[in-house]
């Protein structure tokens, strides 16, 4: 085996490591109103998508214009059920639950 073999076996295993979705079932988007509600109980809470990338999405409450952030695995376990959980992967707009 030579270096550029070790390599290529070594870069094969990080991108199996990082893609644990590869191997699980997508079960459908994240209803981000939903999480809202679900979360904080406060019917004055509405969404508010504030950037571009994964983490942008808040709740924030119209009486005191608090943001506070969104547990998506959480609220996958919520909407989907038991072990469901959430990942992101081009950027905001694309939050799917998975369950392995």
């Amino acid at each position: 085996m030579g270096p550029y073999t070790t390599l290529l076996g070594a870069i094969i295993s990080v991108g199996l490591l990082v893609s644990p979705a590869a191997a699980a079932t997508r079960l459908g988007g994240l209803d981000m109103a939903r999480a809202c509600r679900d979360q904080y109980a406060d019917i004055n809470i509405q969404i508010s998508q504030r950037g571009d990338t994964c983490n942008d999405w808040k709740c924030r409450n119209a009486r005191t214009g608090e943001y506070k952030p969104i547990d998506m695995n959480a609220a996958c376990g919520r909407q989907y059920g038991g072990n469901a959980y959430g990942l992101c992967y081009n950027g905001v707009f694309d939050w799917p639950c998975y369950r392995n």
